[in-house]
């Protein structure tokens, strides 16, 4: 799993074009793992965003629609497919 998906830990919600939106690279260029789950919570523990069998690029956390400030964010992602099951948890960094 950490050659084939890879979770970055910044996303710059700056309307730039470039890294505006958080999404695990790979999830859904090759659809190797259709039914998939993420959770993103906040330094506090609340839940801010969920996906369930993430397929699109639509489908990724944009912080500006969920009104999340700069700070850390915690993410956790659990999926099944081709390459059996995988759990991932970790840290996001939001910077505008």
């Amino acid at each position: 799993t950490n050659d084939y998906l890879q979770f970055p830990n910044l996303v710059s919600p700056n309307g730039d074009g470039v890294n505006d939106t958080w999404r695990i690279v790979n999830l859904v260029e090759y659809g190797e793992y259709p039914t998939n789950e993420l959770w993103i919570y906040n330094q506090w523990g609340a839940l801010v965003y969920h996906a369930k069998n993430i397929r699109t690029e639509d489908e990724h956390w944009d912080p500006n629609e969920t009104n999340s400030p700069d700070g850390a964010y915690y993410y956790r992602f659990t999926a099944r497919g081709r390459f059996g099951i995988t759990k991932r948890n970790g840290l996001i960094e939001v910077v505008r």
